[in-house]
C-alpha cells in the first residue's frame, strides 16, 4: 500500500498598503491648483500549498488562496 502524506508544504501571505496624492493645474504658468486626487488602497493575499500527492495518473500539486483590496479614491475640483 502507498504511503500518503497530508498536508501544507507551504503557506504565503502578502500586505500592502498605498497612500498617493497628486494635484492638478489648470494653466500655464501654475498659478491655480484645479483639481486634488486622493487614493488610499489596501490589498492581502494568502495562498496555501498542499504536499504531492500520489495518484494512479501522476503527482498531484496544488493550492488555494483568496485576495482582498479596498481603494477610497477622493477627487476636489473642476
Amino acid at each position: 500500500m502507498a504511503r500518503h502524506d497530508f498536508g501544507l508544504e507551504a503557506v504565503r501571505f502578502w500586505f500592502g498598503a498605498t497612500d498617493y496624492k497628486h494635484d492638478e493645474v489648470d494653466s500655464v504658468p501654475v498659478t491655480v491648483i484645479g483639481s486634488t486626487f486622493l487614493q488610499t488602497t489596501y490589498e492581502a493575499r494568502m495562498e496555501a500549498q498542499h504536499l504531492p500527492v500520489n495518484t494512479a495518473l501522476g503527482v498531484l500539486r496544488g493550492a488555494v488562496g483568496m485576495q482582498w483590496s479596498d481603494r477610497d479614491l477622493q477627487a476636489a475640483g473642476s
